[in-house]
This record gives C-alpha cells, structure tokens and sequence, in this order.
C-alpha cells in the first residue's frame, strides 16, 4: 500500500517537473534562435552599411600616386558634344536586355579611331543641355573619396566630365541646386552646364548607411533588453 502511495507521490512529483523542464528548455531554445538570428542580421546589416560607405575611399586608394605622394586626381574637362551608345538589333528583346547589349558596346565605340574623347562622351540618356563647341575652364577647388568641388566657365553649353566611377549614393549640385549626375562613357559622371562660371558639387551621401545604422543601433537595443530587464530586478 504505501510502495503503491510512494510510487504514485514519486510519479506525480516528476511529472510536474518534467514538463516544467521541457518547457524550460524550450523557452530558453527560442529566446537562443531569436538573439542568435538577430545577431546575425546585425553583424550582416552592419558589414554592409559600412561596406558602401567605404567605397569611394577603395576608388580613391586605387589611384595613381604622384611624386608628390598624392593620389592623382581623375580626368575631367568641359564636353561640347556627346552621342548615344551603338545601336544594336531590337529584334525580340526587351528594354533592358537592349540597354544591356548597347552598354556592352560603349568601350568599343570609345576606342575606335575616328573618336574625338577630347570633346565628345557617350551618354546613356539624352542630356538636358544641349552642349556645344566653344572655349571653357575647369578648376578644381576641392577633392577627396567623398566630395569633389568644380568651377567651371564657360561661353556656351557644356557637359562636365569626370573620370570618377558613377555609383550608387553619389549626388550633385551646380551652384547649390541639385542635378542629376548622368552616365558617361560607360561607368563615369557627367553634368550639364549652361553657359557661365558655375560651382560643381559632388558628394556621397550613403542613404543605406544611415538606414543600416539606425537599424543597428534597434536590434544592439533589442538584444540588451533582457539583460537590463535582469540587472534590474537584481537590484
């Protein structure tokens, strides 16, 4: 009788346990997946903002250094014409697919012999000014991997070009306002000019950096929590 009481007290005193136990492991299994998978998302997130906010400077680095021990600075000068990239046959094929074919075709039509690079670049989409011919000066007052400052003069319409890779986040401004940065030559910058001095601005302002930070500086807040949560309960 009591072996069968012992035995039955014994039963339901481990069952109890048991089953707090797998309970217990299980919440500590989920709480586990979810930081660890937030952690990863961080560590990721992170890697990459700071990637695309380093680009300009792996450009900058890769230049040429003078006597001096400076980087040499890209190519620029005033354009005062330009022309389309090489048609190609449109024959079933999509917008993008032709865009794609005409890109490929860019260096080609730049290295050929009866090219004039000195006056003429290759843009991707028809410029807002039409340039033309006529004399004009470009001056650098600025430059460094994340802004580059131009003056420019001019009698007539030109397209400045610069030989910097034409990337995501990069912007600019002619005297103080805004301009789209157009495609040139394949994979560098050109801005149209009216006719006059002007001030050039290009700068990188990284959105996904911003973005990738701010959502960095949630989740780090999300994984202390429970840490503060328990530094304050033992106080």
């Amino acid at each position: 009788m009591l072996k069968s009481l012992g035995i039955t007290y014994k039963i339901n005193f481990q069952l109890p346990l048991r089953k707090f136990s797998v309970q217990a492991i299980a919440n500590f299994q989920k709480r586990f997946s979810f930081r660890f998978t937030l952690a990863i998302v961080l560590f990721v997130t992170s890697v990459v903002a700071v990637s695309y906010e380093l680009v300009p400077y792996v450009y900058f680095l890769k230049r040429q250094v003078d006597s001096s021990g400076k980087h040499a600075l890209p190519k620029y000068f005033l354009a005062s014409n330009y022309e389309g990239p090489p048609s190609v046959d449109s024959t079933n094929k999509t917008k993008e697919q032709i865009d794609k074919e005409r890109r490929e075709l860019i260096p080609d039509k730049l290295m050929s012999g009866g090219f004039d690079r000195e006056n003429v670049i290759i843009l991707e989409k028809p410029s807002p000014v039409s340039p033309q011919f006529g004399g004009g000066t470009v001056e650098v007052l600025e430059y460094s991997p994340q802004r580059a400052v131009f003056k420019t003069d001019s009698n007539s319409p030109k397209l400045l070009f610069v030989g910097d890779p034409y990337y995501f986040g990069w912007r600019a401004t002619v005297d103080g306002e805004d301009r789209e940065i157009l495609r040139a030559n394949y994979a560098y910058r050109a801005v149209p000019l009216i006719q006059g001095v002007h001030t050039v601005r290009f700068y990188y302002d990284n959105k996904l950096f911003y973005a990738g930070s701010f959502l960095s500086l949630i989740m780090l807040g999300i994984l202390k929590l429970p840490t503060l949560r328990r530094s304050r309960r033992r106080d």
